[in-house]
């Protein structure tokens, strides 16, 4: 089994960043799973956690009156899902 450090150090996401940075984020980093269906934010939720796709598929969706909600984006294992509250 890998270890978190590993895990981060490994992915493309994170290619280019210093091995100071690269144990920033392992530091930081907590392994999770979710079931089929579960969400992992919603809007308007504390922008304070992002998550490395590493198994499965994670949909974005946004709800749209009178239509639902719809699907804007699936990211695949190797993506980042919740990055954008880091810039500005």
């Amino acid at each position: 089994m890998q270890t978190l450090d590993e895990i981060v150090a490994e992915s493309p996401s994170f290619a280019g960043l210093t091995q100071p940075q690269l144990e920033l984020i392992a530091g930081c980093a907590r392994n999770v799973g979710f079931d089929q269906g579960e969400r992992l934010f919603r809007e308007g939720d504390p922008a304070d956690t992002f998550y490395l796709v590493r198994k499965g598929r994670v949909a974005l969706s946004t709800h749209v009156p009178a239509r639902g909600a719809v699907v804007i984006e699936t990211l695949d294992p190797g993506e980042i899902v919740g990055w954008s509250w880091l810039f500005p």
